[in-house]
C-alpha cells in the first residue's frame, strides 16, 4: 500500500497552559497446500513502535477492513525501540508462512547506514507486502515524543502528520510546516517548509507492510489485494485524509521492494555525505 504521510514540524504552545499529559519433528511444506488454506488462524501483525505513533495509528486504521477481508483476526503487536529494530528483527526470525507481518517503517532503510550492527538484511529478510507513503529521535516512538513536546520538555519537533495534527487542531502544539512539496490536504492552511523560507525542501516518510523472506507468493500477493482495498475503503480513507494523510495504493509487491532499495540507498549516501558516523 503506498499512503503518502507528511512530516509536521511543530512546536509546544505556551508551558502553562499546555501540561498534558523438547521435541523436534520434520515435515515438508508444500507452499502452494499452504497458500490455498490462508488464513486460518490469526494473523500476528508486529507494529514496530509504541501505541500513539504514526505506523500505530496507520495500522490500526487498515487492521479492521484487513481482518475483515481475510476472515481472521488481525492481533496487533506493538514492539518499539531501537529505530524500529526490535520489532523488526522478531519479524525477520518467525516463519515464513503469513502469519507473522511486520508494519515497516522508513527509518529501517536508514538504520543500516546510522547503525554498526542491524540485526537483519531489510532486502534479504523480508518479502514485501504493500506500501503506505506516509524522524529519528532518541524515543521508542513518536507517541513518547509528543507527549513531552505538549508538555514543554522538548522545543520543536518534526513528528508524522498523523499522530500530530490532531494537537495542531486542539491547539496543543502549533504547526510550523509540512515537510512535503505540496500542502497536506486534511491541513491546507499549514504551509509547506518550502513556503515558509526553504526552497526545494521534500521530506516524506512512508511506511508498509513486510512478511518473512520466503513466504509464498500467493499469500503475498492476497495481503497485497486484501491491504490496497482496505485504502480505498470510503470509510477508512476518509479518516486518512481527516487525518492529513494521503491514501494512494501502490500497484504491486515489486514496486515497494524497488521503493526500499532506492531509500537504502539514498539515506545511505545522504547520511555518508553529511558525515553521520555509524553508532
Amino acid at each position: 500500500m503506498d499512503l503518502m504521510t507528511l512530516h509536521v514540524v511543530v512546536s509546544g504552545v505556551q508551558r502553562e497552559t499546555a501540561r498534558i499529559l523438547g521435541i523436534v519433528s520434520l515435515c515438508v511444506v508444500i507452499p502452494g497446500a499452504l497458500a490455498a488454506g490462508y488464513p486460518d488462524r490469526p494473523v500476528r501483525l508486529i507494529v514496530p513502535s509504541p501505541p500513539g505513533g504514526g505506523t500505530d495509528t496507520a495500522t490500526r486504521m487498515i487492521a479492521p477492513k484487513l481482518s475483515e477481508y481475510l476472515g481472521q483476526q488481525i492481533v496487533i503487536d506493538n514492539r518499539g525501540g531501537a529505530s524500529g529494530n526490535i520489532g523488526a528483527e522478531l519479524a525477520a526470525r518467525a516463519a515464513p508462512d503469513g502469519y507473522t507481518l511486520v508494519a515497516a517503517i522508513a527509518s529501517l532503510t536508514s538504520n543500516p547506514a546510522l547503525m554498526k550492527k542491524v540485526p537483519y538484511d531489510l532486502e534479504r529478510d523480508f518479502a514485501p507486502i504493500s506500501m503506505l507513503k506516509m524522524i529519528h529521535v532518541p524515543y521508542k516512538g513518536a507517541g513518547p515524543m509528543l507527549i513531552d513536546v505538549v508538555a514543554g520538555h522538548v522545543p520543536v519537533t518534526a513528528a508524522n502528520i498523523l499522530s500530530t495534527l490532531p494537537l495542531v487542531k486542539s491547539g496543543r502544539v502549533r504547526a510550523y510546516g509540512v515537510t512535503s512539496a505540496k500542502r497536506a490536504s486534511g491541513a491546507p492552511d499549514i504551509p509547506t517548509i518550502a513556503e515558509a523560507g526553504v526552497p526545494g525542501y521534500e521530506a516524506v516518510t512512508w511506511f508498509g507492510l513486510l512478511a518473512p523472506a520466503g513466504t509464498p507468493r500467493e499469500i503475498v500477493s492476497r495481503l497485497h489485494a486484501d491491504v490496497v482495498r482496505a485504502l480505498q475503503d470510503p470509510a477508512v480513507k476518509k479518516r486518512f485524509i481527516d487525518d492529513g494523510a494521503e491514501p494512494t495504493p501502490s500497484g504491486s509487491p515489486e514496486e515497494f521492494a524497488a521503493l526500499i532499495r532506492a531509500e537504502i540507498a539514498k539515506w545511505a549516501r545522504v547520511i555518508r555525505d553529511a558525515g553521520i558516523k555509524p553508532e
